[in-house]
């Protein structure tokens, strides 16, 4: 069975106050991609930036990652931007996002040398990678980028970092009914989900098939 690796989004505080007082000149921070192999290659771009002038003290990089955003929170940006850092429930709909940036930003992601980048930039950072030695792939990750303080002075932008995790492709099958119990003739509904694996650049008409054998009963599609 093929790899899949993941990553759940990480969904830290983005310090709203921070963003306020993000200094002009702050040296710069380097984003370190933990667990990395040798075969990953892995790309970012930055998608969330400060911004003196709005209420949560952040924005979106650019229109296209705002409407990617909008597009699956159906929420204005602000509001959106304080549910990401209110709300880890909201995760799934970053990733989602995410996905989205992937395509539409994809001629202006930066190549990732090694496993780090060099940020300039306080704000929130997605990377994106494919193992294609291994035909495997990666939910997008994204790293918050903080400013160090010292006596009350901001001085430099945080390092950080993030890790990726790897897990088998599974495919789950779940039964709607709850004793377990069929009698003959009687239709049970059930669920049958799979990660859809990695495709190949330049690919064409990629097929992903779902396989599941039954004995002792007969398959009714629901279109």
């Amino acid at each position: 069975m093929k790899l899949f690796k993941k990553v759940s989004v990480m969904m830290v505080s983005l310090l709203m106050a921070l963003a306020m007082m993000v200094p002009v000149a702050a040296a710069d921070a380097t984003v370190t991609i933990k667990n990395k192999g040798d075969n990953e290659e892995l790309k970012y771009i930055q998608v969330i930036v400060p911004d003196r002038e709005t209420k949560t003290g952040w924005k979106f990089a650019d229109t296209t990652i705002a409407e990617e955003f909008t597009k699956v929170f159906g929420k204005s940006e602000q509001e959106i931007l304080k549910e990401m850092t209110t709300d880890n429930a909201v995760a799934s709909k970053v990733r989602t996002a995410l996905k989205g940036v992937q395509v539409a930003k994809a001629n202006d992601l930066v190549t990732i040398n090694g496993n780090s980048f060099t940020a300039s930039t306080a704000g929130a950072y997605a990377i994106f990678g494919t193992d294609k030695a291994n035909e495997v792939t990666y939910s997008p990750m994204l790293a918050y980028v903080g400013v160090n303080y010292v006596n009350g002075k901001q001085t430099s932008l945080k390092n950080t970092s993030v890790t990726v995790k790897k897990e088998e492709t599974t495919v789950t099958k779940d039964v709607k009914d709850e004793d377990q119990i069929v009698e003959i003739g009687r239709d049970v509904e059930y669920t049958v989900t799979s990660v859809i694996p990695y495709v190949k650049d330049g690919e064409t008409n990629p097929t992903y098939q779902v396989i599941d054998e039954i004995t002792g009963a007969t398959y009714k599609v629901d279109n």
